[in-house]
């Protein structure tokens, strides 16, 4: 799944102003009616000239390519683009099926609304402002608004799959009901309510549950649910692409809301019933502005409980936090996840100025190296600052200990900072290594008890990273500096005794990222330093450049001199491309 499905905090009440703005779309053409004549609401042409006449309207946040059908409905949009406060949103096929005549009780009655996908693009450093009023002069009522597919802007694949849910409005307020959307982690299902009216009073329930094979930590990607690009529009004999999905998961896992329900609650999902499920409910109450969220969580060896107080809208939207969990798989929610068995325990609250501070701790009691699809670590803990309200953004760790079980450990302290606009932070870490062995990190590495340090400085012109590892006669070292759009590997070393990897090199950041690296090797045995390669000792001179992107090309010029391969003499030059 590319990128984060949250972004920033804004992007909670972004969803409910981009489909007021929908409505508004969907509105002015529906309540052309009132006053146009026959041939506006019979002919194409009348859409065609009721979507010019909307376009003009909004000055440019509106376009709509592709209006097929009448005013009377049906109708189809092949693209509806909106812009808004520098955010991007662009809707895919969309088709509206309604119901005229409800105009006439002084409501706009929706049996269906259809997007085959939604395309998100967010503008980094853009707000939201609450409008003043959320109020509609009518009832609405969308019996199946419906969603194919969700994703970021250009990414590979979509984050969410399939949504459906139902929304009625009397006009003083909003209600969500029966929404399910297929997720990577599993299926979300819940209601919710949204006052129309200054402070917008929100409430709502969630619940996320994952189907077995997820859950079982198996990284089966066979699961039941919507297969990325698939499903949107499979509409054969009437049978919806979520009723054909519906079908083939297990009972307790089913999108179909309870028959008893009628209020569209959260369905409940038994974890006998689905073995080793994972179900995680979520309640939220308060407005989009100061929201408090309370998670649980239940499983097969799995417990989570967490209250959070949000603030959506702002810089820093988590203004507190207190968590406790036990044997969390990151699996679970994501098949390409390593494998953990994970107890996190987290109690953070605002300090005198307003930053996110307290204390962060992480057990694993599955430590596994990187090439077992596991994490090497077995303990990690800080004391944690984070201030994000206003640039500098500023993250602080204190007493950072990070225990990598047989691989060793690392100790010390990470002060980062990030001025407006800027990627890459400034500031200090020192962080101290202790009896590093990279065999434990992963099998293909060679074994050692490497001790030493990794150091990180940086200002407004240039930062610079250091890493200095030994263990006896075997060295690593590294130098990294970054100045005016460059980054320099000024040096790095790899050593066993005499047997050297020394070189330099750079990679420009624009575009096409060129880089270029040249150095020697000296006596230098592979075997020595990435097992089950042949033993050898390689005497060079080499040099090669490239560049990254759109896709990694590069050259490479080489001369071998007084080299062995598994005992065999070895000479010789080329060029490689």
């Amino acid at each position: 799944m590319a990128g984060t499905l949250f972004p920033d905090g804004g992007v909670l009440i972004r969803g409910r102003r981009f489909f007021l703005i929908l409505l508004t779309v969907l509105l002015f053409l529906l309540l052309a009616v009132s006053g146009a004549s026959a041939w506006l609401l019979l002919a194409q042409g009348g859409l065609a000239q009721s979507v010019a006449l909307l376009e003009w309207a909004s000055q440019g946040t509106v376009r709509i390519h592709g209006a097929q059908g009448r005013l009377l409905g049906p109708l189809t949009l092949e693209a509806v683009e909106i812009q808004l406060d520098g955010d991007h949103y662009r809707l895919h096929e969309l088709s509206l099926d309604w119901v005229p005549q409800a105009l006439l009780d002084k409501q706009l009655d929706i049996p269906c609304l259809r997007a085959e996908r939604r395309e998100l693009q967010f503008a980094e450093n853009s707000t939201t402002t609450l409008p003043d009023s959320l109020q509609l002069p009518f009832a609405l009522h969308v019996a199946a608004l419906e969603i194919g597919a969700i994703s970021w802007h250009e990414a590979p694949d979509p984050f969410a799959c399939e949504l459906s849910a139902t929304l009625k409005s009397d006009g003083h307020a909003y209600q969500l009901e029966a929404l399910h959307v297929y997720l990577d982690a599993g299926e979300l299902s819940g209601h919710g309510t949204l006052a129309a009216s200054a402070p917008f009073a929100l409430a709502a329930e969630a619940e996320l549950a994952t189907d077995s094979t997820a859950a079982l930590g198996t990284g089966s990607t066979d699961s039941p649910r919507p297969v990325r690009g698939e499903g949107a529009g499979e509409r054969g004999n009437g049978v919806s692409a979520s009723t054909k999905l519906a079908k083939s998961l297990p009972p307790a896992l089913s999108p179909n809301p309870s028959p008893a329900s009628g209020r569209g609650e959260a369905s409940s999902v038994s974890v006998s019933t689905v073995p080793h499920a994972l179900i995680v409910r979520m309640r939220a109450e308060g407005t989009p502005e100061a929201l408090e969220v309370q998670l649980d969580g239940i499983g097969k060896d799995f417990s989570l409980a967490a209250k959070a107080q949000l603030e959506p809208l702002a810089r820093q939207p988590l203004k507190a936090l207190q968590l406790s969990a036990r044997g969390l798989d990151p699996r679970r929610f994501l098949p390409q996840a390593p494998r953990a068995r994970l107890t996190l325990a987290a109690d953070l609250k605002p300090d005198a100025d307003g930053a996110l501070a307290g204390t962060l701790r992480v057990d694993n009691q599955a430590a596994a190296a990187l090439d077992r699809q596991g994490l090497p670590f077995s303990r990690a803990d800080a004391d944690m600052r984070l201030s994000w309200q206003a640039a500098p953004y500023r993250l602080t760790l204190n007493r950072l200990r990070l225990a990598l079980d047989a691989a060793g450990a690392a100790n010390g302290r990470v002060d980062l900072l990030w001025p407006e606009g800027e990627t890459l932070p400034q500031g200090q870490a020192d962080l101290e290594i202790v009896r590093l062995n990279p065999h434990a990190l992963h099998a293909a590495l060679f074994p050692a008890r490497l001790n030493g340090r990794l150091r990180f400085s940086g200002d407004a012109t240039a930062q610079q990273a250091t890493l200095a590892l030994a263990d006896g006669p075997r060295r690593m070292e590294a130098k990294l500096d970054h100045r005016g759009g460059k980054l320099a590997f000024s040096h790095l070393l790899l050593a066993q005794g005499k047997a050297e990897l020394s070189g330099s090199g750079s990679v420009l950041l624009n575009k096409a990222n060129d880089w270029r690296f040249s150095g020697k090797l000296q006596h230098f045995d592979p075997a020595a330093f990435v097992d089950r390669l042949p033993r050898a000792e390689l005497n060079a001179d080499f040099a090669a450049d490239g560049r990254v992107l759109p896709q990694l090309a590069g050259n490479l010029r080489f001369q071998l001199t007084s080299s062995r391969l598994t005992g065999l003499p070895l000479a010789g030059q080329g060029d490689l491309a």
